[in-house]
């Protein structure tokens, strides 16, 4: 039986989760336009290629998180309320998060 969140281990999939960290701390200053953000969505556009799609829609799914967080934790102008969200759904994501640490896939994103 296959590892559960093995794809996390992959070196491309970290790289990515680390651009899209620092591409959301980008827009939360402001910062959306420069230069670097935009060599940023140029490395990204290329990891992106060599992501599979198990890989792809984690990603969807970590994006739509920081969005959240960027938001002051108001959900999107179409998304769930948090009263909506299951407690499986929740588990799901728990369980994601130990996965991450298990393997120290969680890193703080680099300072400019």
């Amino acid at each position: 039986m296959a590892e559960p969140f093995a794809f996390v281990k992959d070196r491309n999939f970290r790289a990515y989760v680390r651009g899209l960290v620092r591409r959301h701390q980008l827009l939360a200053e402001g910062k959306e336009d420069s230069d670097y953000a935009e060599l940023l969505e140029g490395r990204m556009s290329e990891l992106w290629e060599r992501l599979d799609d198990t890989q792809r829609q984690e990603m969807r799914g970590i994006s739509s998180d920081l969005n959240w967080l960027r938001r002051g934790y108001l959900p999107a102008p179409k998304g769930r309320r948090k009263e909506d969200i299951s407690k499986a759904e929740t588990d799901e994501f728990l369980k994601l998060l130990e996965a991450w640490d298990r393997i120290g896939a969680r890193q703080p994103a680099p300072h400019s």
